[in-house]
């Protein structure tokens, strides 16, 4: 049986595959397509829709792990512990899933909602839910451990003022679980053509849609846009990120797209047919 494997690399297709009548443990020869006979037609991966990123740096939350890590373009990470929003606690949420830019600061914030707390170095990302110290150590002990805020994302009061001093509004923030379908990549360039994300409709269509087509497994195939943040304000709710458990782990190859059918592994018999674009 021939086999083949396509392998993508920038911009770049390489080829390499066996003729169905090479014998086995020879090297893989450097084929046109006429000259090989394909096992299927996708890329056997999981990619994911990355957004990149033109700004010093950007944060992630893990709500899985309790932890917020602010990466660096030159590789370095700074680890905070944090305690996000614990859906149990009376009037409280689960700290929502998005990407999202910091909005807003303030050395201190009065929450009205819930007793005029002081919420120390204030740092908003999605409405009134940001990081915040708070008074006493009490809370400490969760810190790394387990959610117990209403909705925010609690941190130590020397690592708040640490976040307040250090982080520019405008700043990426990334808030999941570790199954997020969206990732951010810091970069140093960019083509012509990419484009700033800001809040206007078009992008939430254009970036729903790229959403899409990678649930679809038509990532390589559909046309598509390379989004960027760089100072970006985003609206509440911000970019949803998605959820990797609904990424086929088979992606149509754009190179040949009119001999099979793609099923979703999740969707029984429902299949979408690849056509040549």
């Amino acid at each position: 049986m021939a086999c083949a494997a396509v392998l993508f690399v920038g911009a770049a297709f390489v080829l390499t595959a066996r003729r169905a009548d090479s014998q086995a443990g020879a090297a893989p020869a450097i084929l046109a397509p006429s000259q090989v006979d394909f096992d299927y037609d996708y890329f056997v991966s999981q990619p994911m829709d990355t957004l990149f990123v033109m700004d010093s740096c950007y944060i992630e939350v893990r709500l899985d792990s309790q932890m917020v890590y602010v990466h660096y373009r030159n590789g370095s990470v700074h680890t905070i512990p944090c305690s996000s929003g614990n859906p149990k606690i009376n009037k409280a949420i689960e700290t929502t899933e998005g990407i999202y830019t910091v909005q807003t600061k303030a050395p201190i914030a009065i929450s009205k909602q819930f007793d005029s707390t002081k919420m120390y170095f204030w740092v908003g990302f999605n409405g009134n839910i940001g990081f915040h110290g708070l008074d006493g150590k009490g809370y400490y002990r969760f810190l790394g451990k387990r959610p117990s805020s209403h909705g925010c994302v609690r941190l130590a009061k020397e690592n708040a003022e640490w976040m307040f001093d250090n982080i520019p509004l405008g700043t990426p923030v990334i808030v999941d679980n570790g199954e997020s379908a969206r990732c951010l990549k810091l970069v140093t360039s960019l083509p012509l053509d990419a484009l700033n994300i800001q809040d206007v409709p078009y992008v939430k269509r254009a970036l729903n849609k790229q959403l899409q087509s990678l649930y679809r497994g038509r990532f390589y195939l559909d046309p598509s846009s390379q989004f960027y943040f760089s100072h970006s304000h985003l609206w509440w709710g911000g970019i949803p990120i998605g959820d990797r458990k609904n990424i086929p782990m088979r992606q149509v190859n754009p190179f040949f797209v009119d001999s099979r059918e793609i099923t979703h592994p999740h969707s029984g018999a429902e299949s979408v047919q690849p056509t040549a674009q």
